[in-house]
């Protein structure tokens, strides 16, 4: 029977995937995993299933299919939410399989270029992120979103699709900078995070308001950023893990323990 352990039989292209092989051999294509999976059920193609991205990634580290745009978007499609890693009854651990996909793919392709900037430059630098959204906020407040839409000057492919997922941006952000919320004796660390720091400000604040009417003095702990989550979804898993160790050091610092 083939295990978790089983080394590989062919030889295979150097990279994250190898050391995943047998991760991927001990799926025996049963379908479990379809039942449980969210992207399946909502588009029925095998691609976009756990079996279907096991194959792909085995592929590809069997060096028969290469990193295409194709492979890219149903890897990137994956939610990581491991329904199918609990279901599955040979033990398949498909997130780490899906880290490694990623990874690889990052190493032997080029993503585009708007999303590598973004997470090279954007993500990491918060003070580069806030005023990204601060431009973003006076696109959206002077009447300039509102004149673009009008004179179907988003008609170019993709961007009435970008304009329309954008969130409305609101006029306060919250920057930790050590704030203290609160006098109760119980001390709490706040991670305000990149995005809910921006996007979902007030959500932040409603947290720490709520913690110190329970009784806690709450902290926005100063130096932190981005937790580099979307970067290990991504698959840049050295700057996901610079990023956790930025927010380790900070957290580290902090006289909150």
């Amino acid at each position: 029977m083939t295990t978790i352990d089983t080394p590989p039989r062919v030889r295979l292209r150097p990279g994250p995937l190898a050391a995943q092989y047998g991760n991927m051999e001990a799926c025996i294509r049963c379908g479990l995993c379809l039942s449980v999976c969210p992207t399946y059920q909502t588009t029925l193609f095998e691609e976009e299933s756990p079996r279907g991205r096991i194959a792909m990634a085995k592929a590809l580290a069997e060096g028969h299919l290469d990193a295409t745009r194709d492979l890219r978007r149903h890897e990137a499609s994956c939610l990581v939410c491991e329904a199918c890693t609990a279901i599955c009854p040979t033990g398949v651990r498909m997130e780490e399989l899906q880290v490694a996909l990623r990874t690889q793919v990052v190493e032997t392709s080029r993503p585009p270029l708007a999303g590598r900037l973004a997470l090279a430059w954007l993500f990491p630098h918060m003070a580069l992120f806030r005023a990204a959204f601060r431009l973003l906020w006076l696109y959206q407040r002077s009447g300039l979103q509102a004149a673009a839409r009008g004179m179907g000057l988003l008609r170019a492919p993709g961007l009435a699709a970008v304009d329309a997922l954008l969130p409305p941006v609101p006029s306060h952000f919250l920057a930790p900078r050590g704030q203290l919320w609160g006098t109760g004796g119980r001390r709490v660390a706040l991670f305000a995070g990149c995005v809910m720091s921006t996007l979902f400000a007030e959500t932040d604040r409603n947290t720490a308001d709520v913690l110190s009417v329970c009784g806690c003095s709450v902290e926005a702990t100063a130096g932190q950023g981005c937790c580099g989550a979307l970067h290990a979804h991504t698959g840049d898993t050295p700057r996901a893990r610079r990023l956790a160790q930025r927010n380790i050091a900070a957290f580290e610092r902090s006289p909150t323990k």
